[in-house]
C-alpha cells in the first residue's frame, strides 16, 4: 500500500474550500501531521496537505493460449455421448 499526497495552495478562502471539497470527494483525507493541517499564511495564502492510501496489487496473468489449450484438453477428456436406437418390431 502506498500513500498518495496532494498539497493544496490557494490565494483565497473560497478557492481553498472548494479545492479541499473536490479532493475529499476523490477519497483524500486531511493529513494529520502538523505541517499538513489547513493553515493560513497571511491574507493571501492558504495551504493544506491531503493524503489517500492506495492499494497496489500485482496481477499475474497467464497467456491466453495456455488457457485455451487447457480448456480444449478438458473438453477432449469428456466421453462422447452416444444414443442408442432401438428398432420397433412390427407385430
Amino acid at each position: 500500500m502506498t500513500k498518495d499526497t496532494v498539497k493544496i495552495e490557494a490565494p483565497n478562502l473560497i478557492e481553498f474550500v472548494f479545492e479541499i471539497e473536490k479532493r475529499v470527494q476523490e477519497g483524500y483525507r486531511v493529513d494529520d501531521t502538523n505541517e499538513g493541517l489547513p493553515q493560513s499564511w497571511g491574507p493571501g495564502l492558504y495551504t493544506c496537505t491531503l493524503s489517500k492510501t492506495v492499494e497496489t496489487t500485482e496481477k499475474t496473468s497467464e497467456p491466453e493460449s495456455k488457457d485455451t489449450e487447457t480448456s480444449d484438453s478438458a473438453k477432449s477428456a469428456e466421453p462422447k455421448k452416444t444414443t442408442r436406437r432401438t428398432r420397433k418390431s412390427n407385430k
